[in-house]
């Protein structure tokens, strides 16, 4: 038999717990408000939301009862949601997109820190490699010049080789 103390207590825990589910319901919403996914997109995230919630309140119950399943576990896991929702979800959703803001705005300066290196140097070696290939571009007319003129214009391009005939005309 489980004595008063202890009940109240595992009722006190469960809406810790409804609590507990709500912040990260939030997370997932404040998620949901800054990606903006479509349709299709939210119903799979609220599935796998749900999935995801569901074994981590019945884990956190395994914790704090033994995971014995009663009425005032269902009814505290609801009342602490609600009481979450009610009185502190706008205040979580608002800390949660902060915070998601400044967790992608520090994403992007750690790209571009590190990219940073990458777009100097090419700036740096783009006019140089241009000129370069500019260079090897004109070497390789003039060289296909001088061998057709050392040639006597016998030279065939690769193109007449590929077009089918299996041996060069006479």
């Amino acid at each position: 038999m489980i004595s008063v103390f202890d009940q109240v207590r595992a009722f006190a825990l469960t809406i810790g717990i409804g609590g507990i589910i709500g912040v990260l319901f939030d997370l997932y919403r404040a998620w949901r408000y800054l990606a903006r996914p479509n349709q299709v997109l939210t119903y799979l995230g609220d599935a796998l939301v749900w999935l995801v919630l569901t074994p981590t309140a019945f884990y956190l119950l395994l914790l704090s009862n033994g995971g014995e399943l009663r009425f005032y576990v269902f009814l505290g896991l609801v009342l602490g949601f609600g009481l979450h929702l009610r009185w502190m979800s706008r205040k979580t959703v608002f800390f949660w997109r902060r915070m998601l803001y400044l967790v992608g705005r520090g994403w992007r300066l750690g790209v571009v820190v590190t990219l940073f290196p990458v777009w100097v140097g090419k700036k740096i070696l783009h006019w140089p490699l241009g000129l370069l290939s500019l260079g090897l571009w004109h070497f390789g007319r003039v060289v296909k010049i001088l061998g057709r003129q050392l040639t006597g214009g016998m030279a065939l391009s690769w193109r007449r080789w590929t077009r089918g005939r299996r041996t060069p005309p006479t």
